[in-house]
């Protein structure tokens, strides 16, 4: 096997291996990629991030096992700006290839992590996808999601990595941007074949792939505005009992989706007096439960108690909110009334053997009556 040396890697740049033919791995392409002209399809543009290119790459590939230890992946972000979320179908990637047709791609989706890069990196996994055969341009994909990907209004990465032989079809880069959103594209080589140090998520111009100059990566996100609706719904009862009432609020999550920020308030009328509740909410006014989180299919319930200060029929209205997109707001307020700060009448009853003396004492009573008619 031949030997490369310090001097040509430089020329190269970065040619760390060499192979039995005159092909080295590179960490830089050299080039861009043209965007893909595939048919658009359904899914429509939800992000575009395929302008500016810098006419360089980052390498993204899985190669076979005897260059495991170039093995390297990128990263960029974006953000989804509805807050009803957006459900992702289709990535389109711009790169360069040695000779097309031979990958398969594997695609993950991250949370934002904040800090550690420039500013942020990669954070939770939030969907994964492997063994994805594109349509591929020459190094530019076309990425057919196997099944949505939905995310919430934030900011989020898009991890790629190809699947390919270098000894088939050579080396895949991903092409760089010149000009940089948010935060800047991350890369990592687990191995360090590259000997650049970034074994882990690094912003790409400190680990010196792709030219070492360039920010970010061309790329752009299909799919459907929407799949984070949660049908909130409020139930409001009550009981009233002389001076006192208590309201039962039972919030419900009907989905599809996981409901966030979910909060229910309640202005208690002027002839109510608020005393306690039993889910830690508090009464400024109005009387506030903060929910948060709730899942899909999930109820809870809190009890109010307040104290009537002028009697009378009294209706109440509560109200339910989150953040997530609620494709059913009628159902999100509910009211009750009351007749409330009435005192009661308790009727005293008689068992048989009360009732009995009750008969006896009666007809003594009737024939003492008859007597003195008689007399």
């Amino acid at each position: 096997m031949k030997t490369v040396t310090t001097s040509s890697i430089c020329a190269a740049l970065a040619v760390v291996l060499a192979l039995p033919s005159s092909a080295a791995l590179q960490k830089a392409a050299g080039g861009t990629g043209a965007v893909s002209n595939a048919p658009n399809g359904v899914p429509v543009l939800l992000y575009d991030q395929t302008n500016n290119p810098a006419g360089n790459g980052v390498p993204d590939q899985d190669f076979e096992a005897s260059f495991d230890a170039y093995d390297s992946e990128a990263a960029d972000d974006f953000v989804v700006t509805d807050a009803s979320g957006w459900t992702v179908e289709q990535v389109r990637t711009v790169g360069t290839t040695g000779t097309a047709g031979g990958s398969t791609v594997s695609v993950t989706f991250f949370a934002n992590a904040a800090g550690g890069g420039n500013p942020d990196l990669p954070g939770a996994a939030e969907c994964t996808y492997t063994g994805i055969s594109p349509t591929d341009a020459a190094g530019s994909f076309m990425i057919n999601l196997p099944t949505p990907c939905i995310l919430g209004p934030a900011t989020h990465w898009v991890r790629i990595q190809t699947n390919q032989n270098f000894g088939s079809f050579g080396q895949h880069f991903w092409s760089n941007r010149s000009t940089q959103t948010n935060s800047e594209s991350v890369w990592r080589n687990p191995g360090d074949g590259f000997a650049t140090g970034c074994t882990t998520f690094t912003p790409q111009r400190t680990c010196g792939v792709g030219g070492g100059a360039s920010p970010d990566l061309l790329f752009s996100i299909w799919g459907q505005v929407g799949g984070l609706d949660a049908d909130l719904a409020l139930t409001k009862t009550g009981v009233a009992n002389g001076n006192q009432v208590v309201y039962t609020l039972t919030a419900t999550n009907n989905g599809p989706s996981n409901a966030t920020g979910v909060v229910v308030t309640d202005t208690l009328p002027a002839s109510l007096m608020y005393s306690s509740n039993d889910c830690g909410g508090t009464n400024n006014p109005p009387f506030t439960w903060n929910i948060g989180n709730l899942a899909n299919g999930a109820s809870v319930v809190c009890n109010v108690t307040a104290t009537v200060g002028t009697p009378g029929a009294v209706a109440n209205t509560a109200t339910i909110t989150g953040t997530s997109n609620d494709p059913t707001p009628a159902n999100n307020t509910s009211t009750v009334t009351l007749e409330a700060g009435f005192t009661t009448l308790s009727v005293p009853t008689l068992n048989w053997v009360g009732l009995g003396v009750l008969f006896a004492l009666l007809a003594a009573a009737g024939l003492i009556l008859l007597q003195r008619r008689s007399s």
